[in-house]
């Protein structure tokens, strides 16, 4: 199985740096509750971009890694 760091590392130059300050954001603060816009403030995009960048790295949107992340 592929790693966050190695899926997120193998993606197009900064697509990194776009989705590192969000991962950090839900790995912080997972138990608040969390909104696209938030998220999207801690990369400095839209969030349409950040949908777009997400789901293309992590193969699932935003609110599904998190609630995932909740689960762990």
């Amino acid at each position: 199985m592929i790693s966050l760091r190695q899926r997120v590392a193998e993606q197009p130059e900064g697509s990194s740096e776009l989705l590192s300050p969000v991962l950090r954001c839900i790995e912080q603060h997972y138990d608040r509750d969390l909104s696209l816009g938030e998220l999207a403030r801690c990369a400095g995009v839209t969030q349409q971009h950040l949908c777009r960048v997400f789901r293309r790295v992590m193969r699932m949107r935003p609110g599904e890694y998190l609630a995932q992340r909740r689960v762990q």
